[in-house]
């Protein structure tokens, strides 16, 4: 039998070729994923960090944790984690509830300036005074910091006051416990005074409310705060 030179020449080139692909194939398997490019997030107009986020603060220094998150090309943050947890009680979770809060500038596209999508990084921490991260509040040590602002109230006012008012505020916060806006009043007592009042017991409990409902990241409550004549 004889051997063809030609054809025995094709099927060695088809067989090399064939060999080539799979080692394509199984390296391309094999590489990492590309670790995405990181910008510094700049929040959009309208939606400063300060206002959306009582508590925190834009900021790379000291107890501070890096949100990383994708940037639609309107601005709007989605998937947002923190890489590396931070050491501070509850910090994590409220800057993640934070950047959702928030609308960011989208990258463009170098060229014609189009908004693409982009991952982008911000920076987070507490206000000062530092958040109070030795151990989180129990129910008895919020009652009674509430409890004693309550007291300081009535005796402010009992002079002016013939009977027993009730004020109620509506309080909203984080996953943290931290007020993401400020409290209203939603039942007034008829006396200002007494209102404000009202308002500064349920500030006082900030970092100690927790929303209700097993992994609830916000929630809001009634706080009703009763003033008696002394």
């Amino acid at each position: 039998m004889r051997c063809n030179p030609d054809r025995l020449r094709a099927s060695l080139a088809v067989l090399i070729l064939s060999l080539a692909l799979l080692c394509a194939g199984a390296a391309a398997r094999a590489a990492p994923a590309a670790t995405p490019e990181l910008l510094s997030a700049h929040p959009a107009v309208r939606y400063d960090p300060k206002e959306r986020c009582p508590g925190l603060r834009v900021s790379d220094e000291g107890d501070a944790v890096a949100v990383v998150f994708l940037v639609n090309a309107y601005g709007a943050p989605s998937q947002a984690h923190v890489p590396a947890a931070s050491a501070v009680p509850g910090l994590d979770a409220a800057a993640v509830s934070c950047v959702m809060k928030i609308r960011f500038q989208p990258a463009t596209r170098p060229g014609d300036a189009q908004p693409v999508e982009s991952w982008q990084q911000l920076w987070l921490r507490y206000t000062e005074p530092a958040h109070a991260a030795a151990a989180p509040a129990t129910p008895a040590a919020s009652t009674a910091a509430a409890a004693a602002t309550t007291a300081a109230a009535g005796a402010a006012t009992a002079a002016a006051r013939a009977g027993g008012a009730i004020s109620s505020v509506h309080v909203c916060t984080d996953a943290a416990g931290q007020l993401t806006q400020d409290p209203k009043v939603t039942h007034s007592s008829g006396d200002p005074a007494l209102d404000a009042a009202a308002v500064q017991v349920a500030r006082s409990g900030a970092g100690h409310y927790r929303p209700a409902g097993a992994g609830a990241l916000s929630g809001c409550a009634q706080v009703s705060v009763t003033f008696e004549a002394r």
